[in-house]
């Protein structure tokens, strides 16, 4: 969208100006906590805080280490965070991801600062209490929570860390779900490393650039490093809005990528091009494994032999792996080899679509990855080639006449060309297996998305009795199936069911057939009676909630899960000694979205019948189109309070 674009192009843009002091004044001394910071109960700027980041300081230095002959960054980290509330208890806790080979947690404390009798007692976190785990292979996770933490504490974290990860160099965010007192960011980069800086965001940060000296390395090299210094004061907080996948790509923040090494006899060009990316898949196990022999041949030929379609072929492929290989809801993106995930019985999503494809691919199908970063980690940039940017990935199945289906063979849930709403993303890596090949694909649409739905009712002394037929396809069958494969059980899904419906269900079935999903209930619904008056809503679903549109502006996009279309078809039966006195009004609402909501009503002596239709055929709304769809949802949302009322016959 060209104008998503725009928006991206905008949120791009960090200028330097000079701040203002920040509001509650530090010092920027690890351990030195003033008696102003712990009496503070609350901040002014933002009393919905459950915590306020008192001071935040990141440095990062990269340069040549002698003693090692290669080059090394350090980083410090300190945050100081005020807890303000019971919510905001354990925010200053964390986990830290290292290179077990690469990475070295070189210091590492936890201090909490309470007031007690006038006086600030302070509260270490022991070694002993930090604890470390194996992460995926050659990582290891470091947590820890700090201890004696209340309302009214002051948690400070420091960490330093070694690594020989000179060219990773994560983003750096002024700005957090809490609101930022005073951050402060210093990174050094020696004149010989080429790099670029992305700053994005939307408040104001200084920054000033200047040199220093870095080690001597020779009479005949220069080294002096590049540093720029980042300060930002009285950072509000960004948090997570409804109907927004990812907050954190909005946020003020800025990013350095090292391009080139540039010294006398070692010239290395780092910088990365999409095509290199291909080519690095390539060479991994992503195509490996997908080009590997599947090992159960017998069990695809008697699939391809039914007398189906492709797709429906594929759906059992699928089925036919996930028998023997379980998905324990881990996303991946590299898989592991084929015999040890057979042995575990067991694996991630990059698993279990490598043996997909491999499947598919003895079935005579031609195939190729396709990688994702998913809609809940932000959007790609163009400009930032890395393989790491991506989460997982799908299979694309072309068969002989040139169809394509795109298939999340480890989730039950799925099916060809319908899959979890996370991956319905813009840009999907496709690699052809061509050196260096590539192609974007748009997984947006790739199915329509449609549910049904039938009630026939009666009434009966202001009970309203009848069934609801349903049927959905696309993403609202799969979000059908993904609720009832959540549920405990059964009879937990009816009742929520019963509670999201305010009704009683007295019977209920359901079926999953290929890529839809259907379901009908019987149910009994008490409406209300005023007088010789009974108010009947016809909607037993409230399709549109006005509480989606609460917040006069957004400064943030909507996103939808998925383009979509709802038929809604309600019979009532009147009854007998009543008269219909008011039908909900037939109406027409659009929007420039585009979308739009149909609602029509009739009446007959014996028969009420309220016919409804919505239709959005976009996953986004802008903050400039926000106020003309605020409208419009809050016009279709009355539709589904409008109320039928029966008053009896004089």
């Amino acid at each position: 969208m060209k104008s998503f674009k725009t928006l991206i192009a905008s949120l791009l843009t960090l200028a330097c100006f000079t701040a203002a002091g920040q509001s509650i004044p530090v010092t920027t001394k690890l351990g030195k906590i003033s008696m102003e910071e712990m009496k503070l109960d609350s901040f002014q700027a933002d009393t919905s805080a459950i915590a306020l980041v008192l001071w935040k300081s990141e440095d990062t230095k990269i340069d040549y280490n002698i003693a090692t002959r290669s080059v090394l960054k350090s980083t410090e980290d300190i945050m100081r965070v005020k807890v303000l509330k019971d919510e905001g208890k354990d925010y200053a806790d964390g986990t830290l991801i290292l290179d077990r080979t690469l990475d070295r947690l070189m210091k590492i404390s936890v201090t909490t600062y309470n007031l007690e009798g006038g006086k600030i007692v302070s509260t270490k976190l022991a070694k002993s209490e930090i604890m470390r785990s194996t992460y995926e292979g050659d990582y290891v996770k470091v947590s820890f929570a700090a201890r004696n933490v209340k309302v009214g504490s002051v948690v400070e974290v420091m960490t330093y860390i070694e690594s020989d990860r000179y060219f990773d160099i994560p983003d750096f965010y002024f700005q957090n779900d809490v609101p930022v007192n005073l951050c402060q960011y210093r990174i050094a980069i020696p004149n010989w490393l080429g790099a670029r800086k992305t700053p994005r965001g939307h408040h104001y940060v200084d920054c000033v650039s200047d040199t220093e000296a870095g080690v001597d390395l020779s009479p005949t090299i220069a080294n002096s490093l590049n540093v720029d210094t980042y300060r930002a004061v009285n950072v509000p907080a960004m948090r997570p809005e409804k109907s927004v996948y990812n907050v954190r790509q909005y946020r003020s923040a800025v990013a350095y990528d090292i391009t080139q090494i540039s010294l006398p006899g070692n010239y290395q060009n780092l910088s990365k091009t999409w095509g290199d990316i291909a080519k690095a898949v390539e060479d991994s196990d992503i195509i490996r494994n997908l080009n590997a022999s599947y090992k159960f041949k017998d069990e695809i030929s008697p699939i391809m032999k039914e007398d189906i379609g492709d797709k429906e072929k594929l759906a059992k492929i699928a089925e036919s792996i996930r028998a023997k290989v379980q998905w324990n809801d881990m996303v991946n993106l590299i898989p592991d080899k084929a015999s040890e995930i057979l042995k575990a019985k067991s694996g991630g999503s990059a698993d279990i679509n490598a043996l997909f494809g491999s499947a598919c691919k003895a079935a005579g199908y031609e195939v190729a990855p396709v990688l994702v970063r998913m809609r809940s980690s932000g959007y790609i940039l163009d400009f930032r080639p890395y393989l790491s940017v991506f989460d997982t990935f799908i299979v694309r199945v072309k068969n002989a006449a040139g169809e394509e289906f795109f298939v999340d063979a480890s989730d039950p849930c799925a099916y060809p060309n319908n899959i979890n709403d996370d991956y319905l993303v813009e840009k999907g890596f496709m690699v052809t297996g061509d050196t260096g090949e590539f192609e974007w694909k748009d997984l947006t649409h790739l199915c329509r998305n449609i549910s049904s739905y039938v009630v026939a009712a009666s009434m009966d002394n202001g009970t309203m009795q009848g069934n609801m037929s349903s049927t959905a396809s696309g993403g609202p069958a799969y979000d059908l199936k993904q609720s009832y494969r959540n549920a405990a059980n059964e009879e937990k899904f009816i009742e929520a069911m019963e509670k999201s419906m305010s009704i009683e269900i007295a019977s209920f079935q359901m079926s999953k057939n290929g890529s839809g999903a259907a379901m009908r209930i019987d149910f009994e619904k008490e409406c209300e009676i005023t007088g010789d008056m009974i108010l009947v809503n016809p909607f037993l679903i409230t399709f549109n909630s006005d509480a989606a549109v609460r917040e006069e502006k957004r400064e943030l996009p909507m996103d939808f899960e998925y383009a979509e279309t709802i038929n809604y078809s309600f019979r009532l039966q009147i009854p007998d000694g009543y008269v219909v006195e008011q039908l909900p009004n037939s109406i027409v609402y659009k929007s420039e979205l585009p979308a739009s909501v149909l609602i029509r009503c009739a009446a007959t002596d014996s028969m009420i019948t309220v016919m409804y239709k919505f239709d959005r055929n976009s996953m986004m709304v802008l903050p400039s189109q926000y106020d003309e769809f605020r409208q419009f949802w809050t016009d279709a949302a009355g539709v589904n309070k409008q109320m039928i009322i029966l008053k009896k016959a004089k």
